[in-house]
């Protein structure tokens, strides 16, 4: 619940933070998160893929 209510007030405040910075400035920001959202993505599925979990991920590169 409250997690719901935290990701909703970070929508309502979008706007307000937008234009403080300006039009241009926001998009820049938004398509270079959604790059960076799009490169975890293929990460994670290039993992998923090969039949690894985090927990074997870092057995791996850590030991133990």
């Amino acid at each position: 619940m409250i997690a719901g209510t935290t990701v909703g007030a970070g929508i309502l405040g979008l706007p307000l933070a937008a234009s403080m910075i300006g039009l241009w400035p926001s998009i820049l920001i938004m398509i270079g998160i959604w790059l960076l959202m799009y490169k975890g993505g293929i990460v994670h599925q290039a993992i998923n893929s090969k039949g690894e979990n985090l927990t074997d991920i870092l057995k791996k590169e850590f030991g133990n």
